[in-house]
């Protein structure tokens, strides 16, 4: 979320871009590793099979709701307290509001605020589905052993606690030492639009644009508990083959088959088999040429096999007399 940003909003966007794709070494990881915890210890990877995989896997469970506050980031505006990902992600979406208050540009801002409502449904959901409410299969599953669960662990701290502590060390490190010697920009010309550099209104940003990114959070975590948790909403209705909508987004808007059709099959399939063609080509012309060489020199050895005695004993004399005098020379020479 906003790694690409920061030659676009400001200089000071930089810094907190860079420490985002840090951060994600973290919570992002966790999140992954929690699934493959829960993938080893209950054999599937689909969620509607599972439920209630917290009694089974407490620290599992734990680990994937410390990524998860962090991947939503959820902190307290204003003060030190919040998961690495609030100390990463939030200052990327202020600074998209400063952008778009003074270059008249509000599409990075709204964007990034629908990616953050999205963000949070959509992980709240794999929590309430996967690790909350009751099995919905007989699944079994066990905690995963500690050579897992260790990483989680610390890994799921870190992602609670690596941004308060780091984040702004590393955005002076950032914003100046590598900024001032690695980063070429023209700073002047990233806050032209009315001669103002972005990071000079950095904290004076309206107290609800300071908590919007939380309260999105909020309300993307409040949809998925009534909708996945509480079954408020029954939403195999909007399940249906007919549906258009849930057609495009259970094929994730047929991005597999306009890549297959437009570039797999166009470029990569004939491709190859245009490389085949002359691949086969190429081995066939060797084989044909090392063949064709054997018959001619089976074919010029054949003339010198020609039955007659006298001819073979003048071979055998002419060969020996040949090595007679090589080796004397070679003795002469040592």
């Amino acid at each position: 979320l906003g790694l690409g940003m920061g030659a676009v909003i400001g200089a000071e966007a930089v810094g907190v871009s860079i420490f985002h794709l840090v951060s994600h070494a973290f919570f992002k990881a966790l999140l992954f590793l929690c699934a493959g915890s829960v993938i080893h210890a209950v054999g599937t990877h689909d969620m509607r099979e599972l439920g209630g995989v917290a009694k089974v896997m407490p620290i599992t469970a734990a680990t994937m709701v410390a990524a998860s506050l962090a991947l939503a980031g959820f902190g307290i505006p204003g003060t030190s307290i919040g998961s690495t990902g609030f100390f990463s992600k939030d200052p990327i979406i202020e600074n998209a509001y400063l952008f778009g208050e003074h270059a008249g540009n509000w599409f990075p801002y709204l964007f990034a605020i629908v990616a953050a409502l999205l963000t949070s449904l959509y992980i709240f959901r794999l929590l309430f589905m996967t690790f909350a409410g009751k099995p919905r299969t007989n699944y079994g599953g066990h905690e995963s052993p500690a050579s897992m669960t260790v990483p989680l662990s610390i890994l799921g701290i870190l992602a609670l606690i690596f941004g308060a502590i780091v984040v702004e060390p590393f955005n002076k490190f950032v914003s100046g030492t590598f900024v001032n010697n690695f980063v070429n920009m023209d700073i002047p010309a990233l806050a032209e639009v009315g001669n103002y550099e972005l990071a000079h209104h950095a904290g004076h940003e309206p107290l609800l644009i300071l908590w919007m990114p939380v309260i999105v959070a909020i309300i993307g975590l409040l949809i998925a508990f009534v909708i996945y948790y509480q079954k408020a909403i029954d939403m195999s209705r909007f399940v249906s083959k007919d549906n258009v909508v849930y057609k495009l987004l259970y094929n994730r808007y047929y991005q597999n088959e306009i890549f297959t059709q437009l570039f797999a099959v166009k470029f990569v399939y004939e491709g190859l088999a245009m490389a085949g063609y002359h691949i086969d080509r190429f081995i066939d012309g060797i084989v044909n040429v090392i063949s064709y060489l054997t018959i001619e020199a089976g074919d010029s050895f054949r003339k010198i096999q020609t039955g007659v005695i006298q001819h073979y004993s003048v071979a055998v004399i002419t060969g020996v007399s040949l090595l007679v005098i090589l080796i004397k020379l070679v003795m002469e020479v040592f």
